[in-house]
């Protein structure tokens, strides 16, 4: 059952990373890696917000998502059932989120 957790809570966040950058990428955003060819995971949280794609709270989602798939990618500790599914809940709110903004 852990692994099943821990690709859950990997591809909840990337379900959001993806949408979020989609969406920067429609503000012409450009990528914040040295190569330029994607959004650093661990400061894209920071610069979403400062793009006025995420608020406060939902940064702080994103980062917690991004510490959960390190967690579940790369520490011995599993993530939880419990964990996964707060993960599904976080992720699909940033969705929402990022979708309704989109449609304005």
């Amino acid at each position: 059952m852990d692994a099943l957790a821990n690709a859950a809570a990997s591809r909840a966040y990337y379900a959001a990373y993806l949408a979020i950058a989609d969406h920067a990428q429609q503000r012409r955003r450009g990528y914040t890696d040295r190569a330029a060819t994607y959004y650093r995971h661990d400061s894209f949280p920071d610069d979403a917000r400062a793009w006025g794609i995420l608020s406060h709270d939902e940064s702080d989602d994103l980062r917690w998502l991004y510490n959960l798939r390190i967690k579940a990618d790369y520490h011995e500790d599993q993530v939880s059932h419990e964990e996964a599914s707060e993960a599904f809940e976080v992720a699909s709110g940033l969705l929402r989120s990022v979708l309704e903004d989109s449609s304005r």
